[in-house]
């Protein structure tokens, strides 16, 4: 092959002979007979040196075809020399060796020279994985599918590389997955309510006004939509359309948000995408779950499902109150058949219980037990929250409470195990008791992770209610399992007004009337009340606690930096529930390093999505209050991933508003 191009090896001998050109020719005219001689010499030196270096590496660079010439007849010469594929061989520092006409012409540019390897083929890497291998490249923008072997010859490593062209594959390659089927459904959350009270001409103004937005928002798409029911879509579309939509931040759901009626009533789209599946029944499938934990994290969101699991975009706004109990009626149905067909049931939350948590079971202890079950509640009394709670139950005769290790020795076949305030296996009391129990039902207003439990038999979610215990009774209200007692009642009450702060955030009518139940049935505030109360050393952490606040953003950072104490683990939350008081400060976070893991409480006032921040970090939550875990880290560095998350998510809660 003829280059017409000079390995850097060269270009330095011929800088040097030109030298020595310039420290030649002066030496003839210098007076001194003796100094022109001398440099004459060294010149003529330095000029056989350049000499002997260029002949021994022009002989070095054709040592390789000497030798595969030595050990081929003159027709494998030849063929070798008209392979149809290119093929090179190169040195460890890709500097060309030897390489066939076919090769010549792969690599030989429009003004006819030929560059050195590393500068024509993109993405080659010489590190093999063993004797041969494989790599996609580049070579004057068309791409090749490199096959290479190396071997030793005289004790230097060569490379024999060989080219397929296989650019127009590649093409039907990109081109098949980018267009690959993918499918979304879409529903208008709060469908009822927008047409409530409506007339019929503007019921299908409202219609109109949505299809529209989503009409112009998919026209440039090459999908198909229709609408199969009176507030959900079908759409079916291909890859790249995703890519575009992905790009785009969604923005279809601020579009849609901004369609607010005269009372501030505002629609929103919850959607799920099912992606990169083989058949499009996989596809809608997938559509479906994701559709479901859109739903399940409280609406106005995408989710993207596919094999690497799930993508999140949107949850801006606040979940909307369902109005209606009949899903809480037939809830409570299917709950009071399970518990009849039991055999014993056993009622868990999750770790540090607190208030919510112990009342939601305390709530399904007493139907349990009223339904002629056996019925305990997992929960070590050694890391517990809602000691206070407990201790008042126990006094009440109410005293059903058992240890993790006590609970597996009444594990049967028939067990049935109830989850209450969480529905994620990692953060429960015993998470080992769902892998030995058959049937599992979950209570939980938490909004829907990932990775939630899967295989339950019943999975009530309500993103939208108050707290656990507004759940549970409801369900109480609708089972045939008489009425809870004063005990009973304030538990179930205390939850409510925990998750409420006192009636002030995440309530609706529902929380209400629950409470009003509870309040009915004998619940007595005073003494509720007195559920909360601190000691003189919980305000001495809480004091010290808040001294060390800071604002980043408009949200405030309470960090505790001193020796563990056990009181954070009640101080912490209360503490960031009361810098929301604070004027300009929008979202508060408090931070403390427990002997096991960093703990991250975080409350909002409604502008900042806490939920999200909290899942950057592995945590989860509500809009306005969740929390996280972190573990294997110092406080410094929990801090710095705190403010990386609320940088990325209101960045991207910007980039949503701004689209």
């Amino acid at each position: 092959m003829k280059r017409t191009t000079l390995y850097l090896h060269e270009k330095l001998l011929i800088v040097v002979l030109v030298l020595w050109l310039l420290s030649a020719i002066p030496a003839f005219f210098l007076t001194g007979a003796s100094v022109a001689a001398i440099s004459l010499i060294i010149a003529s030196a330095s000029g056989i040196f350049c000499c002997v270096v260029f002949i021994l590496q022009r002989r070095h660079r054709n040592k390789t075809l000497r030798y595969v010439s030595t050990r081929l007849s003159p027709a494998d010469r030849a063929s070798l020399e008209r392979f149809p594929l290119p093929a090179v061989v190169v040195d460890e520092a890709m500097e060309l060796q030897w390489g066939n006409r076919a090769a010549e012409e792969m690599l030989r540019r429009e003004d006819g020279t030929v560059p050195y390897i590393s500068e024509a083929v993109r993405g080659l890497s010489l590190r093999w994985q063993g004797e041969t291998t494989r790599q996609n490249v580049s070579v004057n923008g068309c791409g090749y599918t490199v096959y290479g072997n190396s071997f030793t010859l005289d004790g230097q490593k060569l490379f024999a590389l060989y080219f397929h062209d296989d650019d127009e594959l590649k093409g039907i390659s990109r081109e098949y997955f980018r267009s690959r089927p993918v499918v979304m459904i879409l529903v208008i959350d709060n469908f009822d309510e927008m047409i409530k009270e409506a007339r019929d001409l503007e019921r299908a103004q409202f219609v109109a006004a949505v299809e529209e937005a989503l009409l112009h928002w998919t026209k440039s798409s090459t999908g198909i939509l229709n609408r199969y029911e009176r507030e959900k879509y079908f759409f079916v579309f291909e890859q790249r359309d995703l890519d575009h939509f992905i790009k785009t931040k969604f923005e279809i759901l601020e579009t849609v948000r901004k369609m607010t009626r005269p009372d501030g009533t505002a629609p929103t789209l919850s959607i799920g995408v099912g992606q990169g599946y083989q058949t499009l029944a996989e596809g809608e499938t997938a559509a479906k779950q994701a559709l479901d934990m859109a739903l399940g994290r409280g609406g106005d969101q995408v989710v993207i499902k596919n094999a690497d699991g799930y993508q999140f975009f949107g949850g801006k706004s606040k979940g909307i109150e369902r109005s209606s109990r009949v899903k809480s009626r037939m809830v409570a149905s299917t709950f009071e058949n399970l518990i009849r067909q039991s055999g014993n049931v056993l009622i868990m939350g999750h770790r540090l219980s607190d208030l919510d948590c112990i009342g939601a079971a305390a709530g399904m202890q007493f139907a349990a037990y009223s339904l002629g079950r056996d019925a305990k509640c997992v929960v070590n009394r050694e890391a517990t929250m809602a000691g206070a709670l407990i201790d008042s139950l126990c006094d009440a005769g109410l005293d059903f409470f058992v240890s993790p290790a006590q609970a597996r020795r009444l594990i049967t076949d028939k067990t049935l195990l109830i989850i209450v305030d969480t529905h994620r296996t990692e953060i429960m009391e015993a998470p080992e008791l769902c892998q030995e129990v058959k049937t599992v039902a979950v209570i939980d207003h938490h909004r829907r992770t990932a990775d939630s439990i899967q295989d339950t038999t019943l999975f009530y979610h309500e993103p939208n209610a108050s707290s656990a215990c507004e759940m549970v009774t409801e369900l109480l209200q609708y089972m045939n399992c008489g009425k809870p007692n004063k005990a009973q009642s304030e538990a179930l009450l205390a939850g409510i007004m925990l998750d409420t702060k006192n009636f002030s955030q995440q309530t609706g009518v529902r929380t209400f009337e629950a409470a009003a139940y509870l309040r009915r049935r004998g619940a007595d505030t005073l003494q509720v009340r007195r559920l909360f109360s601190s000691t003189f050393e919980d305000c001495r952490v809480k004091a010290q606690l808040m001294a060390g606040t800071t604002l980043y953003r408009s949200a405030a950072l309470a960090v505790w930096r001193d020796k563990f104490e056990e009181s954070l683990r009640i101080v912490a939350p209360q503490t960031a529930d009361e810098l929301l008081n604070v004027r300009g400060v929008d979202a508060s976070f408090a931070l403390y390093a427990a002997p096991e893991f960093i703990s991250v409480s975080a409350r909002s006032q409604g502008k900042l999505n806490v939920q999200l921040v909290m899942e950057r970090l592995g945590g989860g939550g509500h809009h306005m209050m969740a929390g996280a875990q972190l573990r294997d880290i110092d406080i410094d560095e929990a801090v710095r991933r705190l403010k990386e998350a609320i940088d990325a998510v209101q960045e991207q809660l910007g980039m949503q508003a701004g689209a």
